[in-house]
């Protein structure tokens, strides 16, 4: 087990197993491997790039990444859900760096997109 402080709360890992394949949790944000096991630098990686995810969705969101290594190519999907909507996207890359660098533009492009259009509602509304 390792642990991971950042200035929102406290992190927790833990190493479970589902059908075979090796996952861990953070607050409203659940991992799942196949085809590898991730070491701590990897971990500290996915944690940054989820946060990021994480932090820009809506507040109740629970977000789910499903990362799983191919002979040549690493194979990563993510899903936000929430109340006030659902994204998600699938992206690959030679790596796990390239791999979840393309997840966090497509996911924060659906997110961003969300809030211009949430926003431009309520700016509406106010008119």
């Amino acid at each position: 087990m390792g642990c991971v402080s950042t200035a929102r709360n406290f992190i927790h890992f833990e190493n479970f197993f589902i059908i075979e394949k090796e996952g861990f949790m953070m607050n409203d944000m659940h991992f799942q491997f196949d085809g590898f096991k991730p070491d701590e630098k990897i971990k500290d990686f996915i944690s940054t790039v989820a946060e990021k995810i994480h932090l820009s969705a809506p507040s109740d969101s629970t977000t789910h990444f499903a990362i799983k290594q191919s002979k040549d190519v690493i194979n990563v999907s993510c899903k936000t859900a929430s109340r006030l909507g659902t994204f998600m996207a699938d992206a690959t890359g030679v790596d796990i760096t390239q791999a979840l660098q393309n997840i966090e533009q497509k996911m924060r492009k659906q997110i961003d997109r969300w809030k211009k259009r949430r926003f431009e509602k309520i700016l509406e509304k106010s008119f």
